[in-house]
């Protein structure tokens, strides 16, 4: 009868876990490991994967026993010391295009992917003590500590110089605010960005060899090639998007897998296939229904995320929520929108997918703690 009880203490807890959550991303390590296996890869990368992936859930399962007020309180610390690494990378770091990494014994360190959590944190930090001190930011010039905390690693991260990411932050600032602060504050960052975009065309037009410093020619030759249709494979910067669109198309509704039809991505006709393609390669190798099984699990996802984020009791939790939410949308709109000829080739990662160290244990680590925010919240007694 005691060791009944016991068993039923030690495991009461766990009733409230979202295990839901924890099935989603087990389905995403199985897709991930038949994607990254599909593009043929040559440096036993399927196998390196589900080995990020178990590093990913150790680290999420750790930080489940993390209350929001350590971190926060741990959130100035890692924000310091991703600083640091975005420093770091840009003086000794090694790069491949836009990507821009440390490297120790063959292990790569994307220091821009840890940057992206430590803003969130943090920004989520800032707004959150003004709330516990009573101070609404009721003018938009109150808000400049917050934006300066997102300028300082978007900057740091548009030198490598990695454009993707650092479209990412903008996004995230938005997500934030868009939860955070007031309508108009948001209105006015739109108008900022609309602003800038506007500038931007104006020295493209007016002062072509500045823009050009800003923007890289490669960087500016990705983001128009999606505007020619048809894509002309003779020219490198259109060859991916019109690989990708054969290769999703051939897949039909059921695929190619299994069958002797020749797959363009296992013989490494889409570049990048494991990364940043990957998507192409599910859908060419499970057609539509592989493709839109990835679209449906991502949206039961964040569905699963948003309702934690109204869960959460705290403000600080709540902000974190919105900023990794709001992450997360964009990056698997934006993947999976340049693999159709929808949206720029940015090189920004599908997560929880495309083949990555950085990006999936990050990713991971930042899941636990939104698992541990909404876990804490349905244990807590009600009032």
């Amino acid at each position: 009868m005691g060791n009944s009880m016991n068993a039923r203490w030690m495991l009461e807890p766990w009733r409230h876990f979202d295990w839901m959550t924890i099935g989603l991303i087990l389905s995403f390590a199985v897709l991930s490991y038949l994607g990254i296996s599909g593009a043929n890869p040559s440096y036993g990368e399927p196998f390196k994967q589900i080995v990020w992936y178990g590093i990913g859930l150790v680290l999420l399962l750790a930080v489940q026993w993390l209350d929001g007020r350590t971190v926060m309180q741990l959130t100035p610390l890692f924000y310091g010391t991703a600083l640091f690494l975005l420093l770091v990378v840009l003086v000794l770091g090694s790069s491949t295009g836009e990507m821009r990494w440390l490297e120790y014994k063959g292990i790569k360190l994307q220091p821009a992917e840890i940057a992206k959590l430590a803003t969130i944190l943090m920004g989520a930090r800032w707004f959150a003590l003004r709330e516990e001190e009573g101070r609404e930011s009721e003018r938009f010039w109150d808000l400049w500590p917050f934006f300066a905390l997102f300028a300082v690693p978007a900057v740091l991260i548009l030198l490598e110089p990695d454009l993707g990411n650092t479209i990412v932050l903008l996004f995230v600032l938005m997500a934030v605010l868009a939860v955070a602060a007031r309508v108009r504050h948001v209105l006015a960052v739109i108008g900022i960005y609309a602003a800038g975009v506007l500038a931007l065309g104006g020295l493209y037009w007016f002062a072509n060899p500045l823009f050009f410093k800003i923007i890289k020619v490669y960087q500016w030759n990705r983001i128009t090639a999606f505007l020619v249709d048809p894509p002309n494979p003779s020219d490198p910067d259109q060859y991916q998007i019109y690989m990708s669109l054969l290769a999703i198309g051939s897949g039909e509704m059921s695929g190619k897998a299994g069958s002797d039809a020749y797959l363009l991505t296992q013989h490494h006709w889409v570049p990048e296939a494991q990364t940043d393609f990957i998507f192409a390669v599910i859908a060419e190798h499970y057609g539509f229904l592989g493709g839109a099984t990835v679209v449906l699990l991502y949206f039961f996802l964040m569905y699963r995320l948003i309702r934690i984020g109204m869960e959460v009791r705290t403000p600080f939790e709540r902000y974190v929520v919105a900023g990794l939410v709001g992450m997360w949308t964009f990056q698997i709109f934006e993947n999976i929108g340049m693999t159709i000829k929808l949206t720029p080739i940015t090189g920004i990662t599908l997560p929880f997918l495309s083949y990555g160290g950085s990006s999936l244990t990050t990713n991971l680590f930042a899941l636990g703690l939104v698992l541990a925010f909404g876990w804490r919240a349905r244990r807590a007694p009600r009032v």
